[in-house]
């Protein structure tokens, strides 16, 4: 049994380009597990996230991205990021539905 989604922010389009496309631009990877292999779709601009963890979900991509740019730039995850990590760190953090 694994993690059903994560996502992945790039939101500085530093990604390779076999990652994000070509030419580079700020991408969320929602990656899904099915039949036991995660498969990859990927959001820019204004294309509306689908997450089959959170179907309601109405954002897109650049709601996202702007409401990053609110924050000077920094993520608010709270408790969420590992200690000892700073600002352009990668590590995953696991998305969960509030039940």
């Amino acid at each position: 049994m694994g993690i059903p989604e994560y996502w992945i922010f790039d939101y500085a389009a530093l990604g390779g380009r076999r990652f994000i496309d070509n030419p580079k631009q700020p991408t969320i990877s929602v990656y899904s597990l099915v039949e036991n292999k995660y498969q990859v779709i990927q959001f820019r601009g204004n294309d509306c996230i689908q997450s089959a963890v959170f179907p309601e979900l109405n954002l897109t991509a650049q709601q996202i991205f702007d409401s990053a740019k609110f924050f000077h730039g920094t993520w608010t995850l709270g408790n969420a990021i590992p200690s000892g990590a700073t600002f352009g760190d990668d590590f995953s953090i696991p998305l969960r539905q509030s039940r």
